[in-house]
């Protein structure tokens, strides 16, 4: 079982298109080339042959972005759907907006195709949580790849990570 864990959690963006050219937009291209490098670290020599499974689980930032460098993160205001309770504990929360789990899914797909596995199509079996960050973690994105022989640990490994969500 591999197991990886990217910062900074970006959605896939669609490919852009001029003529010949195709390009994705800048915030996902420059994730892709961080997240392919850190796949090229943790890669095994050959990559993964046979049926794969794949758990993901997407923590997103609670926090907002910093106008200048002197200010600090400041929390976001309590989403309508997060119950006022569950946002003072201040827990994991479901994050059930966009963007889909699916975007986040194909963005870790594309980093991890020709390393991990040979090829994408090789996924025969995925799980993907959304969450949003317990106050005081950062975002990102906890990955777990095998063979399907692993699937009852790879799975159980990605709800461990889950933790209590509200």
């Amino acid at each position: 079982m591999i197991h990886l864990q990217f910062a900074n959690p970006t959605p896939a963006s669609r490919i852009r298109h001029h003529g010949a050219r195709h390009w994705h937009a800048e915030p996902y291209a420059g994730w892709l080339r961080y997240a392919r490098d850190l796949v090229a670290l943790k890669a095994p020599r050959e990559p993964l042959g046979g049926p794969i499974c794949l758990a993901v689980v997407v923590v997103g930032t609670r926090t907002t972005t910093p106008r200048k460098p002197p200010y600090a993160p400041k929390e976001r205001a309590r989403p309508g759907w997060a119950t006022p309770e569950a946002w003072r504990e201040g827990c994991r929360l479901w994050r059930p907006v966009k963007p889909d789990d699916d975007n986040y899914g194909k963005a870790i797909r594309d980093a991890m195709n020709g390393r991990i596995f040979a090829d994408d199509a090789q996924i025969v079996a995925s799980l993907a949580y959304k969450v949003l960050a317990a106050r005081g973690e950062e975002a990102k994105i906890l990955v777990w790849a095998g063979s399907v022989a692993e699937e009852a640990e790879i799975f159980a490994a990605c709800r461990a990570a889950l933790g209590r969500v509200r």
